[in-house]
């Protein structure tokens, strides 16, 4: 809600272990696009729960919570947004595979883009980056490097399970504890 407030932030997107659902987090990285990042800067370090700057610049911006939650701020532009999103969300084995998959078809994979030569080629979205070496886009809880990349390859994912898809209770008692 503290960032919805900034009005020279144009979209902002969690990543990391926490967009991937992990059920613990080290950190939290959340991406930014923005017109003026030295205002979206300010803005950020008014977050009234910050107990420590540990790093500012044009690119990042580093804080400690008072909980201790360290909470990176990273800085892209439009055109780099979705391969940031896709590099910053990947697990480590995750975006080895992926990298060496797309280096196999020439080019070269960092959190800017796909880059063949110096050429930008794919990035500002994810499912640019996927389609690029002929991926199907991966959700993000899928992204270890455990077999994701192959089935992508073959547009055979799974389809995971979303709320909507619930039907039924998930809630219920045994004989064992307070259950009847």
């Amino acid at each position: 809600s503290h960032l919805a407030k900034c009005k020279s932030i144009r979209r902002w997107q969690t990543a990391g272990s926490f967009r991937r659902r992990k059920e613990t987090i080290g950190d939290l990285d959340i991406l930014i696009e923005a017109e003026d990042r030295d205002t979206v800067t300010e803005h950020i370090l008014q977050y009234e729960p910050i107990q420590e700057v540990i790093g500012k610049g044009e690119e990042k911006v580093s804080v400690i919570l008072r909980d201790g939650l360290q909470v990176d701020f990273r800085y892209f532009d439009a055109e780099a947004f979705g391969a940031a999103l896709m590099y910053f969300t990947g697990s480590k084995a995750h975006n080895i595979a992926l990298r060496q998959r797309i280096q196999d078809k020439g080019w070269k994979l960092n959190e800017y883009g796909v880059f063949e030569d110096d050429q930008r080629v794919a990035g500002r979205t994810e499912e640019e980056v996927y389609a690029k070496p002929g991926l199907q886009w991966i959700p993000p809880e899928l992204r270890e490097d455990r077999g994701e990349l192959e089935a992508a390859a073959e547009q055979n994912l799974p389809r995971l399970i979303e709320p909507e898809d619930i039907k039924g209770d998930l809630h219920c008692h045994s004989t064992a504890s307070d259950g009847v």
